[in-house]
């Protein structure tokens, strides 16, 4: 009986806790090495970590806005230097 026993549980390669093969997911004959809740935590892990990183597309969509970005403020900065030009020679034509 007590062979029985062993065959129903299992240690998991992750928390090292010996736990019931009901703990485990099964792979077809298979079962995992890592528990279900070890599992869940490796999963909510690289979850957060993911959502910190930007993709690939994220970082040419923020390339692109930038571009657009510095694209304005060019030619905000060009029409304020051409006010400024027209304001320095108005004032020049009154002295």
């Amino acid at each position: 009986m007590a062979e029985f026993d062993n065959l129903s549980k299992k240690i998991c390669t992750t928390c090292l806790v010996e736990q019931p093969m009901s703990d485990f997911y099964s792979k077809g004959s298979r079962t995992d090495s890592a528990c279900k809740s070890c599992i869940k935590k490796k999963r909510q892990t690289t979850y957060v970590a993911s959502k910190n990183q930007l993709s690939p597309d994220d970082i040419e969509r923020l390339k692109q806005t930038l571009d657009l970005l510095a694209e304005f403020e060019l030619k905000r900065l060009e029409r304020i230097e051409k006010e400024l030009d027209d304001v320095i020679a108005r004032a020049s034509h009154r002295v």
